[in-house]
C-alpha cells in the first residue's frame, strides 16, 4: 500500500506532451483512468527492487540536481520519470540562484490569507518547474515544544 502512494506521485509527472504516445507502450499513462487504477497496474507492472528504488531514491543524494533535497531515478522502461525533490515551504532555492526566499511557513499561516497563500503556492509551482524540481517534500504542522531545536523553521509551528 505505501509503494501505490509513492506511486500516485509519479502519475501527476506522467502526463506530460508525449504522454498519448506511452500511453500505449505504458497503459497506467492515460489519464482518463482513476487514478487507483492506473496506480495499481504499474505497481503491478515494477520488479521489487524499482519498487524499492522508488521508496529510497537515489546516490548520489543530488544526482546531479544542483541544490536538490534528494532525487529518485526514473524507470524508463515503464515510463516513470525521475523524481526531483525539494523543501519548499519557504522556497525552492537552498544554494540555487535565481530563486525567492518567501516568508517561513509560520509567517504565512499567521497571515489567514488564503489567497495570498494560493498566490505563494503558484509562485512556488513556477520557480520550481523552472528548477527541474517535480515534487515538493511537504512541510509539517508541529507545536515546538522546545523552539531551540532548530528543525522548527521548516514546520509550522504555534
Amino acid at each position: 500500500m505505501l509503494v501505490v502512494a509513492a506511486v500516485l506521485g509519479v502519475l501527476v509527472a506522467l502526463a506530460a506532451p508525449s504522454a498519448a504516445a506511452a500511453t500505449a507502450r505504458c497503459p497506467w499513462s492515460d489519464a482518463a483512468k482513476p487514478a487507483n487504477e492506473r496506480a495499481a497496474e504499474l505497481v503491478g507492472a515494477m520488479t521489487l527492487d524499482e519498487k524499492i528504488g522508488m521508496l529510497h531514491g537515489a546516490e548520489p543524494v543530488d544526482g546531479g540536481h544542483y541544490g536538490a533535497d534528494g532525487h529518485v531515478a526514473g524507470i524508463p522502461r515503464l515510463c516513470v520519470p525521475e523524481l526531483v525533490l525539494n523543501g519548499a515551504g519557504a522556497g525552492v532555492g537552498l544554494t540555487q540562484r535565481g530563486t525567492t526566499a518567501f516568508p517561513a511557513p509560520i509567517a504565512q499561516a499567521a497571515t489567514w490569507d488564503p489567497a495570498l497563500q494560493r498566490n505563494l503556492g503558484a509562485a512556488l509551482g513556477a520557480e520550481a518547474q523552472r528548477k527541474g524540481i517535480n515534487v515538493f517534500l511537504g512541510g509539517g504542522i508541529n507545536i515546538a515544544r522546545v523552539p531551540m531545536n532548530g528543525r522548527s523553521r521548516g514546520w509550522t509551528t504555534w
